[in-house]
């Protein structure tokens, strides 16, 4: 039974984080009574099946462009009243959340959006007319995405403190004159995903990676999608200054992306090929991680930084850079390791001394117990869970019967 139902609108269907956290949120909202259904706005991604194996229903709206933008919101349109849809809920993009506004103006449904990163930065990447015409686009479709925001908005959430404050000028102006809740929700893991390996699986997953090249060494472990935005160019030169400490070392390079082949060629050029393996897209994630002595996170900007909380729930250590995303899950735990610096050589020398700290492996722990109990994603749903029925209660559209104890329109970070 479900007392109320959310449409989330996604970009699209391609792997990725959001997309991800979307699909684990939709189980567990569903176990709370809330109907949950996707709509991807562009064609095409790996991920519907994944949606489908975990039932929940998902629409391709065929937005492949500007000419049948009117057709594709008009689909929408009709899935969100035969299904009766509660709550529009975007995603930080501008794709889905221009096509959000549109809709909660057209049906009166209250909209939240999640803020999944920090502001972006518009400019040309390269000296060229095309590169300055996409970047005046980029930044008019980002203007026209906060201008029809206006009096849409009903809550908007952070997946960290930094985001809410990084988007706060911004907020500022597009809700002037309107209540807007603000709040943060972090994201958690699901602890089913994070049971610990036994010793032979363990054993199998670095044998896997290593081969017989490490002679039981360290083993290092980079999940990203392998894409300028996550600074993975810098883990070669990075490996370059670790195995000058640890010979044994390799780097098990998970995910895939545009920066794959350029990546590949660098550690070619420098050597690298016995020292680290490219995995490609992996769904045994959490055992890899479990398997690993750290975890590196090169990124040097975040939204939030759901690799580092995954790494601690499979009890692995994180060598990462200075990231105020990661400050709250710092204060909880103490199985992060910060790079004293900003480039590679700085990151090699930090996960060499973290290799040779003999209090880490128990820190790694001990992360695990407090991550799988803090920062859960049954949690999360719950304030998700609780966000929604007081939106509806507000608005009259759900009995106060059905409002949770937990939580109120207000309890929020609000601002």
């Amino acid at each position: 039974m479900t007392d109320y139902r959310v449409l989330h609108l996604l970009p699209d269907l391609t792997v990725g984080g959001g997309q991800m956290m979307v699909l684990r949120l939709a189980v567990h909202l569903r176990k709370k009574g809330c109907g949950v259904m996707i709509a991807a706005c562009r064609p095409g991604g790996t991920m519907s099946q994944q949606f489908k194996q975990a039932e929940i229903p998902v629409i391709d709206a065929g937005m492949t462009g500007i000419r049948n933008f009117r057709q594709a919101l008009r689909r929408l349109e009709n899935v969100a009243v035969e299904n009766d849809i509660s709550i529009l809920h975007t995603h930080g993009t501008m794709v889905d959340k221009i096509a959000g506004h549109i809709l909660s103006s057209r049906l009166h449904i209250p909209e939240v959006t999640t803020l999944h990163g920090m502001l972006p930065v518009f400019g040309p990447r390269r000296r060229s007319l095309r590169s300055l015409l996409r970047s005046f686009l980029e930044l008019g479709s980002f203007k026209l995405d906060w201008w029809l925001a206006r009096g849409k908005l009903v809550s908007v959430v952070a997946v960290s403190d930094a985001v809410l404050e990084a988007w706060r000028p911004v907020l500022r102006q597009s809700t002037s004159g309107s209540k807007v809740d603000e709040r943060v929700i972090h994201w958690g893991v699901d602890a089913r995903e994070f049971r610990q390996p036994d010793p032979e699986q363990i054993m199998r997953i670095r044998e896997e990676i290593t081969g017989s090249l490490s002679r039981g060494g360290p083993l290092i472990l980079s999940v990203s999608r392998l894409h300028t935005s996550k600074n993975v160019d810098t883990l070669p030169e990075a490996m370059m200054t670790v195995i000058d400490r640890w010979p044994d070392a390799i780097l098990g390079i998970v995910g895939d992306g545009p920066e794959r082949q350029t990546l590949e060629r660098k550690v070619g050029d420098l050597s690298l090929n016995s020292k680290i393996r490219f995995l490609g897209e992996r769904r045994d994630v959490p055992s890899l991680l479990a398997a690993a002595d750290i975890t590196v996170f090169p990124s040097r900007v975040e939204g939030f930084g759901m690799v580092a909380l995954e790494s601690l729930a499979a009890g692995t250590p994180v060598v990462c850079f200075d990231l105020p995303s990661l400050k709250a899950l710092r204060r909880d735990v103490d199985a992060i390791r910060i790079v004293a610096g900003t480039g590679p050589t700085e990151m090699g020398r930090t996960i060499s001394a973290a290799l040779s700290d003999q209090n880490l492996p128990a820190a790694g722990q001990q992360a695990r117990d407090i991550v799988l109990t803090s920062w859960n994603l049954d949690k999360t749903a719950s304030e998700y869970d609780s966000l929604y029925r007081a939106i509806l209660s507000k608005n009259g559209k759900l009995p106060d019967k059905m409002l949770s104890a937990s939580d109120s329109y207000c309890s929020g970070r609000n601002s």
